[in-house]
């Protein structure tokens, strides 16, 4: 279960845009680099619903939250969340405590559909190269590499087949 942000949520007039990996209310619009994880190479905003009453809620991933959901007995860190998108596996847990629903806050949440997916190319293995000095190590020869650049091939529906 997520934290109530009620000291935040009542002073607002508007309803948060999206909450971040640890179902913070944001009221900007989402960027890759607004995440609550500095480090992140991946992001996506992720449509889900409170799989109780359906309330929609836009949430953030980055590798800190796609990591917490990756469990088959142990914890995993090597997929990417590209990868879990793909196989139709990424998963919030609990929605964002808004106080939806009577169970809204313990409830489990049922992934829509990805509106944006970031990705850094660094993880591609773009925007590398040997540095002359260091030829067994690979380099960022272009800054570019670190900047977020967004993907569409992975904007997609995931509900899961239990749901439909």
């Amino acid at each position: 279960m997520h934290t109530h942000y009620g000291d935040i949520l009542e002073r607002m007039t508007e309803p948060p845009r999206w909450f971040d990996e640890r179902a913070v209310p944001r009221y900007c619009d989402f960027s890759p680099n607004k995440l609550a994880f500095f480090y992140a190479k991946e992001a996506a905003l992720v449509l889900i619903q409170c799989q109780a009453c359906e309330r929609e809620f836009q949430v953030a991933f980055s590798e800190i939250n796609a990591n917490d959901r990756l469990r088959d007995g142990e914890r995993k860190y090597a997929t990417a969340i590209a990868d879990l998108i793909a196989d139709r596996r990424l998963h919030y847990g609990d929605p964002p405590n808004v106080k939806c629903c009577s169970s809204g806050a313990s409830m489990n949440s049922v992934p829509v559909r990805v509106l944006q997916y970031w990705y850094k190319p660094i993880i591609r293995g773009e925007g590398k190269g040997p540095h002359p000095k260091f030829p067994d190590r690979e380099v960022i020869v272009d800054t570019r590499a670190l900047e977020f650049c967004r993907d569409p091939e992975f904007e997609v529906d995931i509900l899961p087949d239990w749901a439909r």
